[in-house]
């Protein structure tokens, strides 16, 4: 009798294991902000890459101006309105906000972040202009490589396409402001393409 009732003991605490597994790789596998971040930054770098081309053609700015008076405004912004989804998304999913998880992938991408800062204040620096559309790419992707490992695996497909981008326009010698204004573009179409897919995944996935 006594072994009987041990034995079920078991199998119920080897059923609940396998259920709190199940519940974390649900949890692992979904994205850890809103969907509407991806079209924030999209929109955001459409405004910079547009004003960026504008300032730099027509009102004669300095690229470095540009960085400090246009794309560090945009920035700013974005990561504020993405820390506001990210907060919202960890709400709506009963996550801690300062899990292990969350504060692995923040710290990293913290550190990503400062090192591209450092990067592109040093190539402009030494008036390296025309590497840096293909650097700010190459970040980006980065950044999507990053946050795929915490969400859908469909990033990587979008992170992959800027390096490949980032490889066409390095190849194809265009001046440093069409570089910038292709560049530009091509994230603001991914992170929007970003957005759209991670709807369609979502509610796949209910």
């Amino acid at each position: 009798m006594e072994e009987n009732s041990n034995s079920k003991s078991i199998q119920k605490y080897a059923k609940d294991i396998e259920t709190i597994k199940s519940l974390l790789i649900q949890v692992e596998g979904k994205p850890m902000i809103e969907n509407w971040a991806f079209f924030t930054w999209g929109f955001m770098m459409l405004i910079g890459s547009l004003t960026h081309y504008y300032t730099v053609r027509f009102m004669q700015l300095a690229t470095a101006e540009v960085f400090l008076k246009v794309w560090l405004p945009i920035v700013l912004i974005a990561i504020f309105l993405e820390t506001i989804a990210w907060i919202r998304k960890m709400a709506s999913e009963s996550i801690p906000l300062l899990s292990r998880t969350t504060i692995k992938l923040w710290l990293t991408v913290t550190g990503i972040f400062t090192g591209m800062c450092f990067i592109i204040a040093i190539q402009l620096q030494m008036n390296a202009i025309s590497t840096l559309p293909t650097i700010i790419l190459i970040f980006f992707a980065v950044m999507l490589f990053t946050y795929a490992q915490a969400a859908y695996s469909y990033l990587y497909a979008h992170a992959y396409f800027l390096i490949i981008v980032a490889i066409i326009i390095h190849l194809l010698g265009l001046d440093a402001q069409t570089k910038f204004l292709v560049a530009g573009l091509i994230c603001s179409a991914t992170f929007i393409a970003g957005g759209v897919t991670s709807l369609i995944m979502e509610k796949k996935n209910g």
